[in-house]
């Protein structure tokens, strides 16, 4: 008889113990819907959700400047970006297309997103092309870079 109770009390004890996980977890779980619910029609001033409904934030970074750097055997693209929209972006990535001396494309290279740009400021940003063999970088004539959501 006693050994029946000490197992109810210890079964007691986990079926406690395991009401306060699952409590815990929907509270975390309700915390996490919460932070990116949004009611219809109100504004767009949180920068994630705006970025991921497309709200403001396409045409909200523009690129100041880029240039190309090339040691040998290595291309980089270095710039500056500027969020000359309302509200901070962040969730972007640059691509550079290389192309031949005839125009033609050949090799892409990508970066991973950048960070969260304020209303107004700059950053600057370098795509690496890895995977540039001696071929790609003798045939490099050109790029042209472009931000990708």
């Amino acid at each position: 008889m006693d050994s029946l109770r000490a197992n109810l009390r210890r079964l007691s004890v986990g079926f406690i113990y395991g009401v306060g996980f699952a409590l815990g977890m929907l509270v975390v779980l309700l915390a996490m819907s919460m932070a990116t619910f949004r009611l219809p029609g109100s504004p767009a001033s949180d920068p994630v959700g705006a970025a991921a409904r497309g709200l403001e934030t396409r045409d909200a970074i523009e690129i100041v400047r880029s240039e190309a750097v090339l040691p040998r055997w290595y291309i980089k693209i270095i710039g500056e970006l500027r969020n000359v929209g309302p509200v901070p972006v962040s969730g972007g990535h640059l691509i550079a297309d290389l192309y031949d001396n005839d125009g033609k494309f050949y090799f892409q290279c990508k970066t991973l997103q950048f960070e969260t740009i304020a209303p107004g400021a700059t950053t600057t940003f370098s795509v690496d092309c890895h995977g540039v063999t001696p071929e790609i970088w003798e045939r490099y004539e050109s790029y042209s870079i472009r931000i990708a959501y």
